[in-house]
């Protein structure tokens, strides 16, 4: 049979997540599965792999500098070289810019039969440089999948689509998400704790919930909001907490792995997610708490619509006083909000099955071996 090589940043925890059901799937088939994880000295975190699969650690130089990056991809694309050859891979499955642009080149001059890109990012969201390093390589590419019509629209308006491509929408694990459930709480009878998990970076939009907290707490005195995650606007978010008066009910318990970040949602009453759009080309965590049948709050951008529809509650990017009272709504009307819940959760089995995707991807991958 085949040898599948997967290629991505090693904090990329949710596509590795998306990953594993596909490898799955392989390994099911016959097939030998390799993980190839560019890991960066600052990263954190192990994770598990699936059984039967080859993990591999290219330890690189943090990116930093110009320079630094130059260094940092060479270094991966000489290791990229050795294992492609070695293990005759026969197959290569790149996700993100970085480092998919430098493998679809390696993969071309290895002489891989199948080198196929999963397309995460919104195509402006990207910096000009990998914008353009997307479009030189995507010559190498035997096909693109796009995760989104939303992440298909943004390269086709920009002249950047491929020849070969189709929009294969990211897979929840329906049924190991939903042994994470939690018994149902009331509100009323309980300490209300919402969940925004993200990295702290301006896009994500955690200022804005911090904003909108104190507002909430009026009507929920002993509230709690956790934002797990890490990211180099932690400090601005925990002295915004202290500008609001609201440092006493934020909670930051720094970076989770997948499994304990699903727990931490699984026991919450509401997940807010305030992004501002300009880089969510999906939106896997709508996707995960509409599974685990907690409610949403989320921006009206396209891409969330996307995934939820009518499932979620919906606000104005970056309107703070705005997301206070949805989200105070969603927490009094408990009945309007179950119902959402109900449609979250039959959606979620409909559209994004984590076993349809596999089986999507197994069609594709036989189709460009065949040809």
């Amino acid at each position: 049979m085949a040898v599948f090589c997967f290629v991505d940043r090693a904090d990329a925890h949710s596509i590795w997540s998306i990953v594993d059901s596909i490898a799955q799937k392989l390994l099911e088939n016959g097939n030998s599965v390799i993980y190839l994880r560019l890991t960066e000295s600052s990263q954190v975190g192990n994770r598990q792999v699936p059984d039967g699969v080859k993990n591999i650690e290219v330890l690189v130089g943090s990116r930093g500098r110009f320079y630094n990056l130059i260094s940092h991809n060479f270094a991966f694309s000489k290791s990229l070289y050795k294992i492609l050859t070695r293990e005759e891979v026969d197959v290569l499955h790149t996700n993100f810019a970085v480092p998919g642009i430098v493998s679809r080149v390696v993969g071309w001059f290895c002489r891989v039969p199948v080198v196929v890109s999963t397309q995460h990012e919104l195509y402006r969201s990207m910096s000009f440089h990998l914008r353009v390093g997307v479009k030189v390589s995507k010559r190498f590419c035997s096909a693109v999948i796009y995760v989104s019509d939303q992440v298909k629209k943004s390269f086709d308006e920009c002249g950047a689509g491929y020849k070969k491509s189709l929009v294969i929408r990211n897979g929840i694990d329906y049924s190991r998400i939903c042994r994470s459930v939690a018994p149902p709480q009331s509100i009323t009878s309980h300490r209300p704790r919402v969940v925004c998990p993200g990295r702290f970076v301006s896009v994500k939009g955690q200022q804005t919930l911090i904003r909108a907290w104190p507002s909430i707490i009026q009507f929920f005195p002993n509230a709690e909001l956790v934002l797990p995650g890490m990211g180099p606007d932690e400090s601005y978010l925990k002295g915004l907490c202290v500008e609001v008066g609201a440092q006493d009910s934020i909670i930051f318990p720094g970076w989770m792995s997948h499994g304990d970040l699903i727990s931490m949602v699984a026991n919450s009453d509401l997940v807010v997610v305030p992004s501002d759009g300009t880089q969510e080309g999906f939106g896997l965590v709508v996707a995960e708490a509409m599974a685990l049948g907690v409610p949403v709050v989320c921006s009206n951008i396209p891409v969330f619509k996307e995934v939820a529809d009518v499932a979620a509650h919906y606000f104005t990017v970056g309107n703070f006083e705005e997301l206070a009272a949805v989200v105070v709504r969603a927490m009094k009307d408990e009945l309007h909000t179950l119902e959402k819940v109900s449609i979250g959760k039959s959606r979620v089995a409909r559209k994004f099955d984590n076993k349809k995707m596999a089986n999507h991807y197994m069609a594709l991958y036989n189709e460009l071996m065949s040809s």
